[in-house]
């Protein structure tokens, strides 16, 4: 049903590239450039301090501390609103231009994972929106990469505000706290490398709670993947 009304969606409302405003596409090829989207300031997910390639500074590192929190682009005009559609239109095109410009830089070791995990949404808001876009984008990485997408491994049981709608850090840290917990079938980890796939992130906080569930469990290492910071 979500993919027939995308098509119908498209055929009654043509897409056109959210950058240069040229019909045929939500990003044009011509646009589809890194310069367009320039590289996002990549900090510590625990001190927020500069960090090369968003990986947690050592100093910082606990056991279940995320490695670390790649994204692919700043948050540019055009880029929110692609991301914004993907939630709230539930288009499958959305998600693979979306993809694109998280291959123009990819996660530097996303050759040496074993699987993607989307982060998940709370039951409640999933059947509201109809499907998770992190899943939709983990799906198309899935494709692009061949590493197994795996969503039952972590669920969310806190129903609070969207994080996006909260301005300060601490805030957005405290709103998120405790808000994962494991399934009853996330097996022992040992040896694994997990990439944990979201569409935005921020103060990375969410892919910390997210992270630190799998960690308990004693994988190698727990990377998060955005689009943009």
């Amino acid at each position: 049903m979500h993919k027939l009304w995308a098509r119908l969606s498209q055929l009654l409302f043509p897409p056109t590239c959210l950058v240069c405003q040229q019909p045929g596409s939500y990003l044009c090829a011509a646009c589809l450039v890194q310069d367009k989207f320039p590289p996002a300031v990549l900090r510590c997910v625990r001190c927020n301090r500069p960090a090369i390639a968003g990986r947690t500074h050592n100093r910082c590192r606990t056991a279940r501390t995320i490695t670390g929190v790649w994204a692919s682009s700043a948050k540019t005009p055009a880029l929110l609103k692609l991301a914004k559609q993907l939630k709230y239109r539930n288009s499958y095109q959305l998600a693979s231009t979306l993809v694109k410009i998280m291959l123009l830089r990819p996660l530097p070791v996303i050759d040496q994972a074993d699987c993607l995990v989307p982060v998940p949404l709370h039951p409640r808001r999933q059947k509201e929106r109809g499907f998770n876009q992190a899943q939709l984008l983990a799906q198309q990485l899935s494709a692009h990469y061949h590493l197994p997408v795996i969503n039952h491994w972590v669920k969310r049981i806190h129903h609070g505000k969207h994080q996006a709608d909260i301005k300060h850090r601490p805030e957005r840290i405290k709103n998120i706290a405790r808000g994962f917990a494991a399934t009853s079938s996330l097996p022992d980890l040992s040896g694994k490398k997990i990439v944990l796939v979201d569409d935005l992130t921020t103060t990375g906080a969410t892919l910390q709670q997210t992270a630190a569930v799998l960690l308990a469990r004693k994988p190698d290492w727990v990377w998060g993947w955005a689009i943009a910071k």
